[in-house]
Parts: structure tokens; sequence; C-alpha cells
């Protein structure tokens, strides 16, 4: 567990971190929301879920949250080597609020009991990764991060309202419109200053934004974007 690599086998996305990761430090922590409906190493014709040993091949695309999350933050059309280049210069670990295969096709049809189940494996992960940074996706990933950062935070209006929210999306819209967030929510978890930002669903960005939602973490990152913000 002390490796910088000790997570392999956990996740595609973070087997794939851990590969290009040359730092125990974890400047950038992702906990999306599920692994959908698939089971354990199973492949289909573009999309991969263990594709270590693939992941370069031209049918497999890892599909559009990976894709959009990267493209949306390194401001650039996809580009494998790219993230790569990203992985290996900055300490990334990724995972998701339910540790399990979820049998809902949409995010949106989960109880959420499936994560508070798996959030006491989500904590142990944050306190091993100790992330600078730590980024959810979706309504239900907000909601999540927000809860197991409200213990260490009550006095945090802003914790306390995404925690306690069926749509805390629609709290941090109103937030990043009025410019209270420009450098994320600063919080403490773990005895450790950590920075929140919840995002909307990468796959869905094209459709659902907040503003200002990349720009910040480029901030937060060091990331310069090579496009103009839309």
């Amino acid at each position: 567990m002390g490796s910088a690599k000790f997570a392999i086998g956990l996740s595609p996305w973070l087997d794939r971190c851990m590969l290009f990761r040359f730092s125990r430090q974890t400047k950038l922590m992702v906990v999306g929301i599920d692994y959908k409906h698939f089971p354990a190493f199973f492949s289909q014709a573009r999309d991969h879920n263990f594709p270590l040993d693939s992941y370069r091949n031209k049918n497999n695309i890892w599909g559009p949250t990976w894709r959009r999350f990267w493209t949306n933050l390194l401001g650039s059309p996809y580009d494998d080597q790219r993230v790569d280049d990203f992985l290996a210069s900055t300490g990334t670990y990724m995972t998701n609020s339910m540790l399990c295969f979820g049998g809902a096709a949409s995010p949106g049809h989960h109880n959420y009991r499936y994560l508070e189940c798996c959030r006491p494996h989500i904590e142990s992960q944050i306190r091993i990764a100790r992330p600078d940074i730590i980024v959810s996706f979706g309504n239900l990933g907000c909601r999540n991060v927000a809860s197991m950062l409200l213990e260490e935070n009550p006095d945090n209006n802003l914790v306390r309202r995404l925690a306690q929210s069926l749509s805390p999306l629609g709290i941090m819209r109103t937030a990043a419109s009025r410019a209270r967030v420009a450098s994320g929510i600063a919080a403490q978890f773990a005895s450790r200053p950590v920075v929140f930002w919840p995002m909307y669903q990468p796959a869905r960005s094209h459709m659902y934004r907040f503003p200002g939602d990349y720009a910040v973490l480029r901030k937060l990152l060091g990331v310069t974007n090579t496009v103009r913000e839309r």
C-alpha cells in the first residue's frame, strides 16, 4: 500500500493512471459514480473495462466520460499521448462512488444507499491517496463527496448544502455564477487541506455545464488551455 502503483486492478481508469505515475503525491483524485452494468473483464466491440493490454487499439475509445473529461480539461481534441503525459507529470487517482457494478444503465436510477454502503471504502482511499484536489462527477458523486467532507467541515455552509441536496450541482451552478468558488471549495479531510470541485458528468458536458467549471480546475492544476473557453 506504500507503493505509488498500489492500485493496479481496481478499475481501468485507475490502472492507466498508475501505469504512468512517477510520484507518490496525488495532485488530483476523481470520484466518479459507478461501473455501469458491465461484469468484470467484459469486452465490448468498442469499449473495454480492463484494457491495459489493448488501450492503444483503434477500436478502444474508453467511453465518452473519459474522453470528454480529458478533452475539456486539457483544452484540445482528445489525444492519448497528451493524457499519458499529464498522468506522468501529475499524480492522478480515479475511483467511483460505487465500488461494484451497478445494474442501472443511468446513474440517476441508482439507489443512494448503494453509495452510502461504499462510502467508508472511498474514505479509506482518500486517506491513502492524500489528494490535493478532489473532483466529483454528477449529482450523486457531488452529494457523496460532500457528505464525506461534512464531518470535518460542519461550519462550511456550501459543503452542507451540497451534502443535503438532491440536486447539488444546481447549487454549484448558482455559486459559480456569483464567483463564490473561483478557487474551488476549501475543506479539510483527515486533518489535511483539500480542494473540492464538483462537476457534471463529463459525457454530458456538451449539454450541462456551469460557469468556469473546467477553467477553475485547470487553474488549480496549472494546466494551460489551448482553446478558448466557451
